[in-house]
């Protein structure tokens, strides 16, 4: 039976074991598996995605391994840290003032082989927790590292070293020294040990209760609603002050103090507001009595100015009269004209 190219196997199977009907016209179903376009445009974003993803890795395994010019493996450290790289006299003269980290102890050993003439100076350390970063200048060339040793590679020759401080340790050797190689390594040991710390501890007297107050501590300012505050530092001279808490003033409010291998205990006694001299509600009342007072005799003396004024005024008012002398009240009158004089 020849059935067209687009049935499938199945059809063919059915029509030829007679399942099929035998009318004329009848076209069995097709079973072909195909996929839609949708699907092909989803398989085809699948597999650039696969590709794209296969690329950032393996870019990304090329950036983090780089051979260096002298054999050794450079392992990129994370964005924001110094150049990863294991420092001798030779880059060093390339690279001066470049800090350098070493990421790991296997790196420092064997990152860099040992050319004729060249020599390991080692510097180990103890005594600080894993991972804590610290550092070394030999030379001209400065190295970081959270491992327990930083290697670094010269000739025959004396060089300067500085050991860097770590933040809350101290160092048991000397900070800064000078190795010297002779045709042979040289390996320097390093002991860090924490530093002592001590309390240092303000309590306050005075307030009322959950009042915020503060203690500025060299620069710092610590802010607390308890009745004490309590610090830890190591040996030294601390100067501290107190800002006035709600009108509250403390007492002392500035101060030094030296803390010598034993804990020191600092009280403050915050006194409460006066009004002239006495607490608020009595310095209140007193002002207001005052007050009072001086307006009553003010008062009183405006009174007392007023009607002394008004006295002034009235004697100013009243008509003056001539005064009379004896001898005119003694003098005659008369009512008769004067004579007038003879002429001739």
């Amino acid at each position: 039976m020849a059935h067209s190219g687009r049935w499938s196997f199945a059809a063919d199977l059915a029509c030829h074991r007679g399942d099929a009907p035998q009318h004329r016209g009848y076209r069995p179903k097709i079973l072909v598996a195909r996929m839609s376009s949708g699907q092909r445009g989803r398989a085809h974003l699948l597999s650039v995605m696969v590709a794209l993803a296969l690329f950032v890795v393996g870019a990304g395994v090329v950036q983090a391994c780089v051979v260096s010019p002298d054999g050794g493996i450079r392992i990129t450290p994370p964005s924001g840290w110094p150049q990863a790289s294991v420092m001798d006299s030779r880059t060093a003269e390339q690279s001066e003032s470049t800090p350098t980290l070493s990421t790991t102890e296997s790196e420092l050993t064997h990152a860099t082989p040992l050319a004729p003439g060249y020599f390991n100076v080692t510097f180990s350390q103890t005594g600080l927790p894993k991972g804590t970063l610290w550092w070394v200048s030999l030379g001209q060339s400065t190295t970081y590292s959270a491992a327990a040793r930083v290697v670094f590679q010269v000739q025959n020759g004396s060089y300067p070293y500085t050991v860097g401080p770590v933040n809350g340790y101290v160092l048991s050797q000397a900070m800064s020294g000078t190795i010297h190689v002779a045709n042979s390594s040289v390996s320097h040991a390093l002991t860090f040990s924490p530093i002592p710390t001590f309390s240092l501890t303000f309590d306050e007297t005075g307030l009322p209760k959950n009042t915020f107050w503060s203690l500025i501590l060299n620069g710092s300012t610590v802010f607390t609603s308890s009745s004490s505050i309590s610090v830890s530092l190591p040996n030294g001279t601390y100067h501290f002050g107190i800002p006035s808490a709600q009108s509250y003033t403390p007492s002392p409010s500035t101060g030094s103090i030296k803390l010598l291998g034993v804990n020191v205990t600092e009280s403050i006694a915050f006194a409460e507001p006066t009004v002239l001299g006495f607490p608020p509600a009595e310095g209140f009342f007193a002002v207001t009595i005052g007050v009072i007072a001086i307006l009553l005799l003010s008062g009183i003396a405006f009174a007392l100015v007023r009607r002394r004024i008004r006295h002034a005024s009235a004697l100013h008012e009243q008509p003056s009269q001539p005064p009379v002398t004896s001898s005119s009240a003694a003098a005659p009158t008369s009512s008769a004209p004067p004579t007038p004089p003879k002429i001739g």
